[in-house]
C-alpha cells in the first residue's frame, strides 16, 4: 500500500519538467481535454512540474499540429509558434511551485468480491460519472457551438478587415474566443 500513495517524481526539477514535456507529446488532446489529464497525474503522485509541462506540450507539440504549423504557416510564425511554449517549458521550475499533495489513500477489502459483481460496481460507477461528466460538460458544448454558429453566420466575411491597431486585435481575439476551434487552431 506504501508503494501506491508514493509520490512519482524526480529529485531534479528539470528531470520532471522534461519527463512531463515528452510525456504530453504524443498525447494529442487539446488544451481543454489537458486539463483532467493533468487532473488525474496529480492525483496520481506526478509532481505539479511534470503535470504543467505535460499540460502544456501535449497541444503545442503534437506532431500533428507541429507539422500542420510548419506547412500552414510562414517559417518565422512557425518558429515563434514554437519557441514560445519552449521558453515557457524552460521558465517552469520558476513559474510553479511544489506542493506536498494530498493523497486519498484506497481501502481494498481481504476477500476480493466476485467478478460479476466487480463488473457491475464498475459498470455502475462509470456510468455514474459519465453521466456527471455530460451534465457539467455538454451545455457549455452547446452554448459555445452556438455563441460560435451566431458569430459565423452574423458577421460578414469582409467584416474581419479591421486595421491593425490595439483595438483590431482585442476584436478579433474576442471573435476568435467564441468560435469553438479544434486544437491545431490555437
Amino acid at each position: 500500500l506504501s508503494q501506491i500513495s508514493r509520490p512519482k517524481r524526480f529529485a531534479s526539477t528539470t528531470a520532471n519538467v522534461l519527463c512531463g514535456a515528452v510525456a504530453g507529446m504524443p498525447m494529442g488532446v487539446c488544451t481543454n481535454c489537458a486539463t483532467p489529464i493533468g487532473q488525474s497525474l496529480l492525483a496520481g503522485g506526478a509532481s505539479s512540474r511534470l503535470t504543467v509541462a505535460a499540460m502544456i506540450s501535449s497541444p503545442m507539440f503534437n506532431p500533428v499540429v507541429l507539422a500542420m504549423t510548419f506547412v500552414l504557416f510562414p517559417w518565422p510564425l512557425a518558429a515563434a509558434r514554437v519557441a514560445v511554449p519552449l521558453l515557457l517549458l524552460a521558465l517552469l521550475p520558476l513559474l510553479v511551485q511544489e506542493k506536498q499533495p494530498s493523497v486519498k489513500l484506497i481501502e481494498v477489502p481481504d476477500l476480493p468480491e466476485p467478478l460479476g459483481q466487480r463488473l457491475l460496481a464498475m459498470l455502475g460507477s462509470f456510468l455514474k460519472n459519465l453521466l456527471r461528466l455530460t451534465l457539467m460538460t455538454l451545455p457549455w458544448m452547446i452554448l459555445s457551438a452556438l455563441l460560435g454558429a451566431l458569430a459565423a453566420e452574423s458577421i460578414p466575411a469582409y467584416g474581419t478587415h479591421l486595421p491593425i491597431s490595439i483595438l483590431g486585435i482585442l476584436a478579433v481575439a474576442i471573435f476568435g474566443t467564441l468560435l469553438p476551434v479544434p486544437m491545431a487552431l490555437d
